[in-house]
């Protein structure tokens, strides 16, 4: 199960004044209008890094590690923003204008920066964060909020510290965070979903066809050594993995590169691509993008795909990888 510790958070920062912005801006004179509306910390040693071009996943995965001395936290919270007519949109850069001060620091210079945000849970990404947001067009009627997912690094003894959010030549907001509890870990990502083998078999090539348009460009991928490899599966979602999920807007997703075989040798094979289907073309890539709707218990968001790779295709059991987890095995006749 996913390990939060509740965060006590109080806001500490100026008295929000009459906003007066033009439209789609923020006013430079006026503290982030924020205010925490729930919040959740989870703090851990090491986090695995799921960017598949770092990387390989299912077999040599790159994990992020605090320290002895230090830690890692996880700041999921969201925010009301307080809009009005004035208060159009909000943006704050995790690089500039969210901070992490802890117990004893008064400089600026010294606060921590986020390493890393959440697009996908588990899946951290070692980039800024960012709160970015528009008001809705039928506000009052809808009103938006908006997500912080940010990883900080700090100190294994502090238990407290304040989130600052606002430029350092700009008024700014805080908020006092409870960094307080064990340190856990998160679920593996390849244990979010439930992936079915459904055949394997060797292929000596593979025809594609690329409509550039109008104009049919026709391909071959044929062996130099090996041979091609291919597995059908179906993969479907367990639960929202969407970080920074609102209302209607639960999903999931995965690259091609977060699948992975490992042949009856105990080697992985090289992925030659995910076959995608257009207006009944085929082509092959290792970088496609899937996305799909997790629609709540009891339903499912199945997606179909097929995947090449080359080995040996000797005869014998291969495994089948799904981002850090072995989801099954397969017998090559």
């Amino acid at each position: 199960m996913r390990n939060f510790f509740l965060a006590t958070l109080i806001g500490a920062g100026l008295a929000l004044p009459t906003l007066i912005l033009p439209a789609f801006a923020q006013d430079k004179d006026a503290p982030p209008p924020l205010t925490v509306k729930s919040a959740e910390v989870t703090r851990l040693d090491t986090v695995p890094n799921y960017n598949a071009t770092d990387s390989l996943i299912c077999c040599a995965m790159e994990v992020f590690e605090s320290g002895s001395d230090q830690d890692f936290v996880y700041l999921h919270i969201l925010f009301d923003v307080e809009w009005s007519e004035d208060v159009q949109r909000i943006s704050y850069y995790g690089g500039d204008a969210i901070f992490l001060k802890l117990p004893g620091q008064t400089d600026p210079e010294t606060f921590q920066v986020p390493w890393g945000q959440m697009d996908w849970f588990p899946e951290a990404r070692a980039t800024a964060p960012s709160i970015n947001v528009n008001r809705d067009r039928k506000w009052p009627e809808v009103d938006n909020d908006v997500y912080l997912d940010a990883f900080f690094t700090v100190p294994s003894d502090v238990t407290e510290a304040i989130l600052v959010i606002g430029k350092k030549d700009e008024p700014q907001k805080e908020f006092t965070i409870d960094l307080s509890g064990d340190v856990v870990a998160f679920e593996t990502a390849g244990s979010l979903w439930d992936v079915e083998i459904k055949g394997i078999g060797k292929v000596d090539e593979i025809a594609t066809e690329r409509d550039m348009r109008g104009a049919m460009v026709r391909g071959r991928i044929a062996p130099n050594a090996g041979q091609i490899v291919k597995i059908d599966m179906s993969l479907t979602p367990k639960r929202d993995l969407k970080a920074d999920r609102l209302t209607g807007s639960n999903s999931a997703s995965f690259t091609s590169r977060h699948v992975g075989l490992v042949g009856p040798e105990g080697l992985p094979l090289a992925l030659i691509g995910e076959a995608r289907e257009n207006r009944g073309h085929l082509s092959l890539s290792g970088d496609n993008s899937n996305t799909t709707n997790w629609q709540g218990e009891g339903t499912t968001g199945e997606i179909s795909r097929s995947f090449y790779f080359l080995g040996s295709g000797e005869a014998g059991e291969y495994q089948l990888y799904f981002k850090d987890v072995n989801v099954g095995s397969v017998t090559m006749p």
